[in-house]
C-alpha cells in the first residue's frame, strides 16, 4: 500500500485505506480492529437520535485517531446540533452524509436526497 500522506482540513491522514461509516457496524471495537489492520482513517456514522446506541458510537479511543464522525439529516438546526455533539465528543472530522441511497433515508429527505436541494445542503 502506498503510504501517501494527505489531509482533510488540518487533519493529516497517513495512508489511503478508509473505513466507510456503516450504520450498525462501525462501533469502537470494529474501528479499532480496522485501524490495527491498516485503516488510515476510521469512521462512525448514524448520529441522529439521542439514544444509548448513539452514546456508544460517540466513544473514541486515542488508538483509533484520526476519527471521522458522520451525521445525517435534513434539518439545518438538527445538523448543527449533531455537529456540535460529535465535535464535543472529540471527532477529528465531522462528515455530513449526502450519499446514502437507502430508501428509508432518502424518503426522509436525508442522505443522497440532499443532493437534490443544494441550497438546503
Amino acid at each position: 500500500m502506498n503510504n501517501k500522506q494527505w489531509q482533510i482540513g488540518a487533519v493529516k491522514i497517513d495512508g489511503q485505506a478508509i473505513l466507510a461509516p456503516m450504520a450498525g457496524v462501525s462501533d469502537i471495537a470494529y474501528r479499532l480492529l480496522a485501524k490495527k489492520h491498516g485503516a488510515a482513517l476510521v469512521c462512525t456514522m448514524g448520529i441522529k437520535y439521542k439514544n444509548e446506541r448513539t452514546h456508544e458510537l460517540l466513544s473514541i479511543e486515542d488508538a483509533e485517531r484520526p476519527v471521522s464522525m458522520q451525521i445525517f439529516g435534513s434539518n439545518p438546526e438538527a445538523i448543527a446540533l449533531g455537529a456540535k455533539v460529535v465535535a464535543d465528543a472529540g471527532a477529528d472530522i465531522v462528515d455530513i452524509n449526502m450519499g446514502c441511497p437507502v430508501k428509508k433515508v432518502v424518503t426522509s429527505g436525508d442522505g443522497s436526497a440532499l443532493m437534490k436541494n443544494p441550497d438546503l445542503a
